[in-house]
């Protein structure tokens, strides 16, 4: 996600809340159809020694602005009339942020390659220096083919798609595709600056004819828009 979502202990909460009641129906079902329990145990379908996967939910956020939500549910409370003896009765729930633009490269390289790898081309997606540096900052730039995809989709770059080469040993080498994006964002700034330029040059024309127009000398034309009396010349002849 790439805004703050105010409430993420709420949405985190509610969540692996869900991710818990489903896999209790699962094991609930399974003993409905053994009738295996009895007592209590079969009141609530589900006996002493069941026990439930953990969940982990990790909230990826890719916004430029540092993340400054709440990153616990105690934080979203109103604890103030709360006396002191009962505050630690008022349930807490951390949740995790990887706040991905102001994480250290270091912490991201923690993470299996090809994630780690992700995880720096969104860091890096708008910084084309850095972003062409990738491999250097990685050490590899072979992905799974889900990753591959996900990169893709999350850059905008549905032709990234096509640039990426197939690696030896399966996956796919990111080089090609990096190399790609490089050049056409360059491909780009040139083309936009050459319109600029054109841009500028009109106006800067139109400019000069409208004061020659009000009988304005070329050398006060020069002095007025800081071009030299020369290029003023060329303009109007």
């Amino acid at each position: 996600m790439e805004y703050v979502d105010y409430a993420m202990p709420l949405r985190v909460l509610d969540s692996d809340t869900l991710s818990y009641l489903h896999q209790k129906k699962a094991v609930s079902r399974g003993h409905l159809e053994k009738k295996d329990l009895a007592g209590g145990e079969f009141l609530s379908q589900f006996s002493k020694e069941d026990r439930l996967l953990p969940v982990i939910t990790l909230v990826l956020y890719c916004g430029e602005a540092p993340w400054d939500g709440a990153r616990r549910l105690h934080e979203l409370l109103d604890l103030e009339l709360i006396p002191d003896r009962l505050k630690e009765c008022v349930a807490d729930y951390p949740i995790h942020i990887l706040d991905v633009c102001h994480t250290p490269d270091e912490r991201l390289r923690e993470f299996p390659p090809d994630i780690c790898f992700m995880l720096l081309c969104i860091k890096y997606a708008k910084d084309k220096e850095a972003f062409a540096r990738l491999r250097e900052l990685t050490g590899s730039a072979i992905v799974s083919e889900d990753t591959y995809e996900t990169i893709a989709e999350y850059l905008g770059e549905p032709e990234l798609l096509e640039n990426g080469g197939q690696a030896e040993k399966g996956g796919k080498d990111m080089c090609e595709a990096i190399r790609a994006l490089v050049e056409d964002g360059r491909n780009e700034g040139l083309r936009q600056g050459i319109e600029q330029g054109i841009e500028q040059g009109i106006q800067l024309a139109k400019q000069v004819f409208r004061l020659a127009d009000e009988g304005v000398d070329w050398g006060e034309i020069a002095k007025r828009l800081s071009i030299s009396e020369k290029e003023v010349e060329q303009i109007l002849n």
